[in-house]
């Protein structure tokens, strides 16, 4: 495979339950292993082959001149600025997350799809982790943790989430949840309202969209899914680049020219790592996902905050019906973002979680 010489590009390849180890492929000229907490990325590398300059002693990767002693210095410096990333052991299969700042809990779940993963909050972290410990999760079945080919529901999820803060937070935390992990969110604090103090809900399912169930044709459709090969090619379609960025374009932001090639790298590559990525995508399209979450709703007494994006379709609607079932909840809107606001406009989400949790 042909590389231009000006840049690094690193491969990432998942080992569940352990820490990621990359390899960086420098110039077509040498390669290095070192651990580094984040998915793929680009470095730019301005050099010109004529222009190396040996250096007198090697540094620990091997690099023999100058400018590649400056490019590893860089990658060591971005893994110093991730979040440290972590392993939850949890029953049905290992967890990836990221701890990081100090203060109050604040735990960011991240949209249920089957290219999401705790990327959505990589914009947001830097400007929270100086008031809270910020923990980001990667649901089973998504991003960068274990992806075991069985049918995913709501109880599982809801069940994920309060082991998690039982074991690995170990004390009441605040909240955010984003799209279809809104009702998760909701359930799980039903179930433990000790777990849990406050709740942010960025664009949440409609309780409508909460009720459907699986059907004949769901589940016909799931069984399908499930196929070694038919299953494989109909879900490679759907989880294509060119679709992942039509679904960014068109329902995550408002401006589609914003939209940031990164971003879409890691949401494909979200969508193509583990033993069967396919699996939560097919029970999400089924419906297995879904629960009613209107009595929980209307019981439960902690704090809601529902944050939408001003162009989401049906945003008005939905926060009617959710403050219908519990008129305490407080919501506003985030002018010109659509569905994930906290990577349109992650300076005015912060203000807003600031605002609620303090």
């Amino acid at each position: 495979m042909y590389l231009p010489t000006n840049y690094i590009i690193i491969y990432p390849w998942n080992s569940p339950g352990k820490r990621y180890e990359f390899t960086a492929l420098l110039s077509q000229k040498f390669l290095f292993l070192f651990d580094i907490p984040s998915s793929n990325f680009e470095v730019n590398y301005e050099s010109k082959k004529q222009n190396h300059h040996c250096c007198s002693s090697l540094c620990r990767c091997g690099c023999r001149n100058s400018a590649d002693q400056q490019i590893h210095q860089d990658v060591r410096g971005f893994k110093k600025s991730q979040p440290e990333p972590r392993c939850y052991r949890w029953r049905l299969g290992n967890i990836y997350y990221t701890k990081t700042g100090t203060g109050k809990p604040l735990l960011l779940v991240h949209d249920l799809t089957h290219a999401s993963s705790g990327c959505e909050w990589d914009s947001l972290i830097p400007l929270l982790k100086e008031h809270y410990t910020i923990y980001t999760i990667d649901l089973l079945g998504c991003g960068r943790s274990e992806k075991p080919n069985l049918t995913y529901t709501n109880f599982l999820y809801v069940q994920l989430l309060n082991d998690f803060v039982k074991s690995e937070i170990g004390r009441r935390t605040n909240i955010v949840a984003t799209g279809a992990s809104a009702p998760i969110a909701t359930m799980a604090c039903g179930y433990n309202p000790d777990l849990f103090e406050q709740m942010m809900f960025i664009n949440p399912d409609s309780l409508l969209s909460c009720c459907h169930i699986p059907g004949k044709s769901a589940k016909c459709y799931k069984l399908i899914l499930d196929l070694p090969i038919v299953g494989t090619l109909l879900y490679n379609f759907a989880s294509a680049r060119s679709i992942i960025s039509k679904t960014f374009s068109e329902n995550y932001f408002y401006n589609p020219y914003d939209v940031n090639p990164h971003n879409l790298d890691k949401y494909y590559e979200s969508a193509h790592l583990g033993d069967s990525p396919k699996s939560v995508y097919a029970s999400v399209q089924c419906n297995y996902t879904k629960c009613n979450i209107t009595k929980t709703l209307e019981k439960i007494d902690n704090s809601i905050y529902i944050l939408g994006g001003e162009a989401e379709p049906d945003i008005d609607l939905i926060t009617k019906e959710y403050t219908k079932c519990n008129p305490a909840i407080e919501s506003s809107t985030i002018a010109n973002t659509k569905h994930l606001p906290q990577i349109e406009k992650p300076e005015e989400v912060s203000s807003i979680i600031q605002m609620f949790f303090n």
